[in-house]
């Protein structure tokens, strides 16, 4: 039950408030958004962030200008791959975004594909035995693991997502120690 602000006579007055704000428009106004996609050693960060968000960082509640959010942000949002900090790649660019939004790209330069690869094994020391898929068509990934001491373990399975590619299996183990 409902106390201390007339009880059930609140209800209706509530049913009010929520059709006349309209669907989830205080939610959307205050959310931020954003979409990492790795490209080998690359990270971009598509980061989305309303207005109103903003003027909380700015001086007399105004929001403050793009390089102040840029630089704001590269010190605050990263990634962190084995073990370090992702370089921040300049420029970071300025996108065009629906009204009241800004929106932001962020490109990052991560360690090589080698030393994630190490820093994911390290991650795992009491796995004698690692498994992993990757493409059939996908050569470069196949020398990069075979190279590593992966070897092919003999099985496939089809990807379940068009156009449906074949998946090979690789198995690296671990001399005892």
């Amino acid at each position: 039950m409902i106390r201390g602000i007339g009880g059930w006579r609140l209800l209706p007055a509530l049913a009010l408030l929520m059709a006349v704000a309209g669907p989830a428009q205080a939610h959307t106004l205050s959310e931020s958004h954003s979409l990492w996609e790795i490209r080998g050693t690359d990270v971009d960060l598509v980061m989305t962030i309303p207005v109103l968000e903003l003027q909380r960082l700015g001086a007399g509640g105004a929001a403050p200008s793009d390089e102040a959010v840029k630089g704001y942000l590269a010190a605050r949002v990263y990634p962190i791959a084995a073990g370090r900090r992702c370089a921040l790649v300049p420029p970071v660019e300025t996108l065009s975004a629906a009204p009241g939004y800004r929106k932001y790209d962020f490109t990052f330069r991560c360690p090589v594909a080698g030393d994630l690869h190490d820093a994911a094994l390290a991650a795992m020391p009491d796995c004698p035995e690692l498994r992993l898929w990757t493409l059939e068509a996908n050569h470069r990934a196949r020398r990069f693991y075979e190279r590593r001491g992966w070897r092919l373990n003999g099985m496939t399975r089809i990807v379940p997502y068009p156009p449906n590619p074949l998946d090979v299996g690789y198995l690296l183990v671990r001399e005892e120690p």
